[in-house]
């Protein structure tokens, strides 16, 4: 995964866990469960970020963001970054130049080789 996709995937994560937030807020409002909120709900605003306004130095979302800030970039990744653009773009050119056919058999666009006798 290249360090965007890394940062989407937390991002999303960080959505869904204040989402989740939200509802226990609304559960804790609604019950007085006091307990819920110190042991669930205080433990979650913490992993979600940073700006949870509690006194810790427990790992969060936004540590991992930075993590990814700092990773350098996997050449495995930029090359299967470059291979899979290649592949896009060399099927587009076939596309293109009429070289492709549908294949109501193998339910995909195939290529059509070129008569080269």
């Amino acid at each position: 995964m290249t360090n965007n996709d890394l940062k989407d995937l937390l991002f999303e994560a960080q959505e869904h866990l204040n989402e989740a937030i939200r509802l226990l807020d609304n559960y804790v409002r609604e019950t007085g469960d006091s307990n819920a909120e110190a042991y669930i709900v205080d433990h979650l605003r913490i992993y979600a970020g940073r700006d949870h306004g509690f006194l810790s130095r427990d790992l969060n979302i936004d540590d991992l963001l930075e993590r990814v800030d700092d990773r350098e970039p996997d050449e495995a990744d930029d090359e299967a970054e470059d291979s899979n653009l290649d592949l896009a773009t060399d099927w587009i050119a076939q596309c293109v130049s009429g070289n492709m056919a549908w294949s109501n058999e193998l339910r995909r666009y195939v290529a059509i080789p070129d008569n080269e006798d």
